[in-house]
Protein backbone atom coordinates (compact mmCIF):
# COMPACT_ATOMS: atom_id res chain seq x y z
CA UNK A 1 0.00 0.00 0.00
CA UNK A 2 1.17 3.54 -0.74
CA UNK A 3 0.58 5.89 2.17
CA UNK A 4 0.94 9.67 2.12
CA UNK A 5 1.18 11.16 5.61
CA UNK A 6 1.39 14.68 7.02
CA UNK A 7 2.68 15.39 10.50
CA UNK A 8 3.14 18.53 12.52
CA UNK A 9 6.84 17.98 13.11
CA UNK A 10 9.65 15.48 12.77
CA UNK A 11 9.05 12.14 14.48
CA UNK A 12 12.20 12.52 16.58
CA UNK A 13 13.11 13.16 19.25
CA UNK A 14 10.27 10.90 20.35
CA UNK A 15 9.84 12.64 23.68
CA UNK A 16 6.15 13.55 23.55
CA UNK A 17 3.16 11.24 23.44
CA UNK A 18 2.28 12.13 19.85
CA UNK A 19 5.86 11.73 18.62
CA UNK A 20 6.24 8.38 20.37
CA UNK A 21 3.00 7.14 18.85
CA UNK A 22 3.72 8.54 15.37
CA UNK A 23 7.34 7.37 15.22
CA UNK A 24 6.36 3.83 16.18
CA UNK A 25 3.37 3.80 13.83
CA UNK A 26 5.37 4.91 10.80
CA UNK A 27 8.38 2.78 11.65
CA UNK A 28 6.18 -0.32 11.63
CA UNK A 29 4.05 0.73 8.64
CA UNK A 30 7.13 1.39 6.51
CA UNK A 31 8.29 -2.20 6.97
CA UNK A 32 5.35 -3.40 4.88
CA UNK A 33 4.21 -0.31 2.99
CA UNK A 34 5.57 2.62 1.01
CA UNK A 35 5.20 5.60 3.37
CA UNK A 36 5.81 9.15 2.16
CA UNK A 37 5.94 11.58 5.06
CA UNK A 38 5.51 15.33 4.56
CA UNK A 39 6.29 17.48 7.58
CA UNK A 40 7.61 20.79 8.81
CA UNK A 41 11.26 21.31 9.68
CA UNK A 42 11.71 23.81 12.48
CA UNK A 43 14.90 25.89 12.87
CA UNK A 44 15.90 23.96 16.01
CA UNK A 45 15.62 20.53 14.34
CA UNK A 46 18.96 18.79 13.98
CA UNK A 47 20.37 16.74 11.11
CA UNK A 48 20.26 13.69 13.40
CA UNK A 49 16.52 14.17 14.03
CA UNK A 50 15.94 14.47 10.29
CA UNK A 51 17.86 11.24 9.64
CA UNK A 52 16.01 9.37 12.40
CA UNK A 53 12.70 10.47 10.87
CA UNK A 54 13.91 9.53 7.38
CA UNK A 55 14.69 6.02 8.66
CA UNK A 56 11.08 5.62 9.89
CA UNK A 57 9.54 6.10 6.44
CA UNK A 58 10.19 5.35 2.79
CA UNK A 59 10.43 8.98 1.71
CA UNK A 60 10.66 12.20 3.72
CA UNK A 61 9.73 15.63 2.39
CA UNK A 62 10.44 18.69 4.53
CA UNK A 63 8.95 22.18 4.40
CA UNK A 64 10.77 24.76 6.49
CA UNK A 65 8.49 26.13 9.20
CA UNK A 66 8.62 29.89 9.35
CA UNK A 67 8.63 30.83 13.01
CA UNK A 68 7.46 34.31 13.75
CA UNK A 69 7.82 36.37 16.92
CA UNK A 70 4.54 38.16 16.16
CA UNK A 71 2.41 35.74 18.17
CA UNK A 72 0.04 38.34 19.62
CA UNK A 73 -0.47 40.03 16.25
CA UNK A 74 -1.26 36.65 14.69
CA UNK A 75 -3.64 35.86 17.52
CA UNK A 76 -5.46 39.17 17.14
CA UNK A 77 -5.67 38.80 13.35
CA UNK A 78 -7.06 35.33 13.79
CA UNK A 79 -10.09 36.74 15.63
CA UNK A 80 -11.58 37.33 12.16
CA UNK A 81 -10.86 33.81 10.94
CA UNK A 82 -13.41 31.05 10.79
CA UNK A 83 -10.70 28.63 11.99
CA UNK A 84 -9.16 28.31 15.45
CA UNK A 85 -5.70 29.80 15.89
CA UNK A 86 -4.08 26.38 16.42
CA UNK A 87 -5.16 25.38 12.88
CA UNK A 88 -4.16 28.68 11.27
CA UNK A 89 -0.78 28.60 13.00
CA UNK A 90 0.20 25.46 11.09
CA UNK A 91 -1.47 26.33 7.80
CA UNK A 92 1.16 26.90 5.13
CA UNK A 93 0.36 27.44 1.42
CA UNK A 94 3.73 25.88 0.51
CA UNK A 95 2.71 22.72 2.35
CA UNK A 96 -0.66 22.68 0.59
CA UNK A 97 1.06 23.02 -2.82
CA UNK A 98 3.57 20.26 -2.03
CA UNK A 99 0.89 17.83 -0.86
CA UNK A 100 -1.20 18.58 -3.98
CA UNK A 101 1.86 17.96 -6.18
CA UNK A 102 2.50 14.63 -4.48
CA UNK A 103 -1.11 13.51 -4.92
CA UNK A 104 -1.02 14.49 -8.61
CA UNK A 105 2.37 12.80 -9.20
CA UNK A 106 1.76 9.52 -7.44
CA UNK A 107 -0.98 6.95 -6.91
CA UNK A 108 -1.44 6.88 -3.14
CA UNK A 109 -3.94 4.52 -1.54
CA UNK A 110 -4.59 6.55 1.60
CA UNK A 111 -3.77 9.90 3.16
CA UNK A 112 -3.08 10.12 6.91
CA UNK A 113 -2.98 13.42 8.78
CA UNK A 114 -1.41 13.00 12.21
CA UNK A 115 -2.99 15.43 14.66
CA UNK A 116 -5.57 18.13 14.18
CA UNK A 117 -3.15 21.08 14.04
CA UNK A 118 -1.86 20.58 10.46
CA UNK A 119 -5.21 19.37 9.11
CA UNK A 120 -6.09 22.70 7.47
CA UNK A 121 -3.31 21.95 4.97
CA UNK A 122 -5.31 19.00 3.63
CA UNK A 123 -8.90 20.09 4.18
CA UNK A 124 -9.47 21.07 0.54
CA UNK A 125 -7.58 18.09 -0.86
CA UNK A 126 -9.96 16.11 -3.09
CA UNK A 127 -8.07 12.89 -2.37
CA UNK A 128 -10.01 10.04 -0.70
CA UNK A 129 -9.72 8.29 1.68
CA UNK A 130 -8.26 10.74 4.18
CA UNK A 131 -7.74 9.72 7.79
CA UNK A 132 -7.29 12.09 10.72
CA UNK A 133 -5.35 10.39 13.48
CA UNK A 134 -5.98 12.35 16.66
CA UNK A 135 -3.81 11.20 19.54
CA UNK A 136 -5.70 12.80 22.38
CA UNK A 137 -9.25 13.70 23.17
CA UNK A 138 -8.47 17.08 24.70
CA UNK A 139 -11.84 17.47 26.40
CA UNK A 140 -11.30 14.22 28.33
CA UNK A 141 -7.82 15.34 29.39
CA UNK A 142 -9.27 18.62 30.69
CA UNK A 143 -12.07 16.76 32.49
CA UNK A 144 -9.55 14.45 34.18
CA UNK A 145 -7.47 17.43 35.32
CA UNK A 146 -10.57 19.09 36.67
Amino acid sequence: MKILAHTLQLLYPADTGSQIRSSQTFKHLSRLHDVTLVTFRRPEDTAEQVEQTRAACSRLILIDKKETPKFYLELAANMLSRYPYILKKYYDPRMVRKIRELVEEDDFDIFVCECLQPSLNVLSLPFRPKVLSQHNVESIIRKRHY
